[in-house]
């Protein structure tokens, strides 16, 4: 998907595409970081006939890739998703964008006062849950319940969409022709209609603001680093501000000549204990006898990648870094000589951590409602760099003797 967008500089014309945070004009050669308040939004422009049209109403669609998990097989139906859909009830305008928003050049979504636009209701959890449109005759896959779906995604924005109400039915303002399956009066007098026309979208210099010197990131970078005074950064609003990040010694980090970044979640407390059984146990259970529950500690501190792989490999990769001993005293600050880009967002992988639980769950029963439930603002987080010892095609972690393809983790930024 790709995105025009005029430098806030010297005004010229960048295209970009939709995972990119960095604008780097080929004009004036400035670089700046893109922070929306909070997504991205777009619009879709009408054609060039309707520009004007008084009557347009712009709908919103909700736009997601990235991986999905099922959290009953979360190590089988581990997949990449990419779709978009109506952000809100209607039966008036199509359920999907189909690949329009690949195949045309959107625009940052701002409206001027007169424009119509419509309140975005419907969220991306909300998508399993709504009326399914009339299946193919043959059979598929059965629709994922949404509280057994966990979403883990680099790219969530809303695009809106041109249409407008003539000759008793509604038509799409971009193709300039009746929707085929709306008729009848005009219902706009129906619609929640958005006050805000408006997403300020900030554009931060990508300069150290310590030491001024230019911050190292790619396109895609949620974290910045500066490689004079070896110092983080986030973006926060209109500005940066300083991220603590550490890197782990031990274990053969001195053969190591690449790191790769995790994020590490933590309890400051202990959870209680919750109870599962294996099933082959269960099944070996002669009739009528109450299973024996083993107590197990419930996990307070979990490793989740990133950056962006593969769904399997990033689920085994979690795995295997989770499991792997890591005493937090061998975490010392600084930043490594040589590492991969920060691309998953902090509040993207907390996500992942009921992905993680599920995993190690499996084959296994969980006795209902011993879980205890942990609310995702408890969670204390904190970026890692984990030493890789690096060969000619795959990356090895001396510890876990866990191996990543170095094609695996390039591709990865395709996803």
């Amino acid at each position: 998907m790709e995105i025009d967008q005029a430098c806030p500089q010297c005004g010229a014309p960048v295209v970009l595409t939709e995972t990119d945070r960095l604008l780097t004009c080929p004009f004036c050669k400035v670089r700046l970081y893109m922070s929306p308040p909070d997504i991205f939004r777009y619009l879709i422009p009408p054609a060039p006939g309707n520009a004007f049209n008084p009557e347009l109403v712009y709908a919103p669609y909700r736009r997601f890739r990235g991986m999905v998990f099922d959290l009953r097989v979360p190590n089988e139906n581990e997949r990449v998703l990419d779709l978009n859909f109506l952000a809100l009830p209607s039966g008036i305008f199509p359920d999907t964008l189909g690949l329009r928003p690949q195949t045309l050049r959107l625009r940052p979504a701002a409206f001027q006062e007169e424009d119509r636009c419509l309140t975005p209701t419907v969220d991306l959890s909300d998508f399993p849950a709504r009326p399914a449109t009339p299946q193919p005759p043959f059979p598929g896959p059965p629709r994922i319940p949404p509280s057994r779906t966990a979403f883990v995604g680099e790219v969530r924005s809303l695009i809106y969409a041109p249409f407008y109400y003539a000759r008793g039915q509604w038509h799409d303002a971009v193709l300039d022709r009746p929707l085929a399956s709306t008729s009848g009066p005009d219902p706009v007098q129906e619609f929640v209609w958005d006050l805000k026309k408006t997403w300020d979208l900030h554009f931060i210099p990508t300069l150290c603001p310590d030491c001024g010197w230019d911050l190292a990131a790619v396109n895609e970078s949620c974290l910045l680093f500066c490689p004079q005074c070896r110092s983080g950064w986030e973006p926060c609003g209109q500005g940066l501000r300083r991220f603590p990040f550490f890197r782990q010694s031990g274990g053969g980090e001195d053969q190591a000549c690449f790191s790769l970044p995790f994020w590490y979640f933590q309890l400051p407390y202990d959870p209680p204990d919750y109870f599962r059984l294996p099933v082959s146990k269960l099944f070996a259970l002669p009739a009528g006898q109450a299973p024996p529950w083993d107590p197990i500690p419930t996990k307070s501190s979990f490793l989740v990648p990133a950056f962006k792989i593969s769904p399997r490999i990033f689920l085994r990769l979690g795995r295997a870094a989770t499991l792997t001993p890591f005493p937090e005293t061998d975490l010392e600050p600084g930043l490594p000589a040589a590492y991969h880009p920060v691309t998953l967002p902090a509040e993207e992988a907390l996500g992942f951590i009921e992905v993680l639980q599920a995993s190690l769950d499996q084959e296994t029963v969980v006795l209902a409602g011993s879980r205890p439930r942990i609310d995702s603002r408890d969670w204390e987080k904190k970026l890692v760099f984990i030493p890789f010892l690096e060969t000619p095609y795959e990356l090895i972690q001396p510890r876990s003797r866990f191996g990543i393809s170095k094609n695996a983790l390039n591709l990865g930024r395709f996803i």
